[in-house]
């Protein structure tokens, strides 16, 4: 089963350490974290997941050099960098600005269509301070459009092993 692991920059480090332990509880499960290599919790559920097994964390960038710079990838880490038409269809569809978004930001959002597509289950910690969730909105509607079951962490209710366990249904 394939899990997209996406989520806010801003994370505490009690969060981090959560999702740390739902990569780690994913792999060990024998599924795979798909993920986009970004700051705060992409980086930690793929840590998590990469103690374990890193041929399990597939890692779908941008661009090729997207934070090389601060080596989260791994050796045995898969690496998807993809222009797919259909991704940016509902990257498009699914964003309120996207003719105002730079390039760079485009390609981003095209990431996360195929992060969110290629998943079974999306596990999401949503930032709810800004308006429209930002990246992690964006991937979370695109799960709610699309009919992927989707967890939101950033709920305290949320964080607890049970209702992850439950959710997951990796056992």
């Amino acid at each position: 089963m394939n899990i997209a692991c996406i989520g806010s920059r801003e994370i505490s480090k009690e969060t981090e350490f959560l999702m740390y332990r739902i990569g780690k509880y994913i792999v060990q499960k024998k599924s795979n974290i798909l993920s986009g290599n970004a700051d705060g919790s992409d980086c930690s559920y793929a840590k998590g997941g990469n103690s374990i097994d890193p041929t399990a964390v597939h890692l779908y960038l941008p661009w090729r050099s997207y934070n090389q710079e601060k080596k989260y990838e791994v050796k045995g880490n898969l690496i998807i960098v993809k222009d797919d038409p259909e991704w940016t269809e509902i990257a498009a569809e699914h964003h309120p600005a996207w003719a105002k978004l730079t390039q760079g930001t485009q390609k981003m959002m095209i990431r996360n269509a195929g992060i969110v597509t290629n998943s079974q289950k999306v596990i999401a910690y949503l930032n709810h301070k800004k308006q429209s969730g930002g990246g992690t909105g964006h991937g979370w509607r695109i799960a709610m459009a699309l009919g992927i079951p989707a967890l939101d962490i950033s709920l305290k209710e949320n964080q607890e092993p049970a209702v992850i366990k439950e959710f997951l249904e990796l056992e």
